[in-house]
């Protein structure tokens, strides 16, 4: 018995045509099995939202951004645009920066007309793979963006991340 016979068919049971387009239909659902699941990874998908309270800090402030930053405005991210959530609470203190000194001590030294600011932003974000998102945003402290509300925008880092 051949590997192919005299009519096309693979060991005289099964056409050629047909075989190659199980072959395709096999390996277009092994592809989807695999980016469903990402590589291996299992997906997990994100469950119920919960409320957060999160905390931005950002220095070196321009007075005129920090003049037009109001409790009640919502605050999102500035490249992907997902909501964080409403500021409740601004704090607004002297811009510091830390300059090494000629004897090569470390000193705190204020920047003149500049700001830094805590502003607390309490939102919803749902929990993947053990993180809380706010959208398709990780909300990790330490995570680096640029926010943005109707009436500024700003460089930030997350300091502190509550659920409740």
């Amino acid at each position: 018995m051949s590997f192919i016979d005299n009519r096309g068919r693979l060991f005289g049971k099964i056409n050629l045509i047909d075989f190659l387009l199980i072959l395709v239909v096999l390996a277009a659902i092994a592809f989807g099995v695999y980016k469903l699941n990402k590589g291996g990874e299992l997906a997990i998908l994100p469950t119920e939202s919960k409320k957060v309270t999160v905390e931005f800090y950002g220095n070196a402030l321009y007075p005129f951004q920090v003049e037009n930053m109001k409790e009640g405005d919502f605050v999102r991210t500035l490249d992907t645009n997902d909501v964080i959530g409403t500021i409740v609470s601004i704090k607004k203190n002297d811009a510091i920066n830390l300059v090494s000194t000629a004897d090569g001590r470390t000193v705190i030294s204020k920047i003149p007309d500049k700001y830094s600011v805590y502003i607390e932003v309490q939102g919803s974000a749902k929990l993947a793979n053990g993180i809380l998102m706010a959208g398709n945003t990780p909300l990790l402290v330490g995570n680096e963006f640029k926010i943005k509300s109707s009436s500024f925008t700003m460089n930030s880092v997350i300091s502190k991340v509550v659920e409740q």
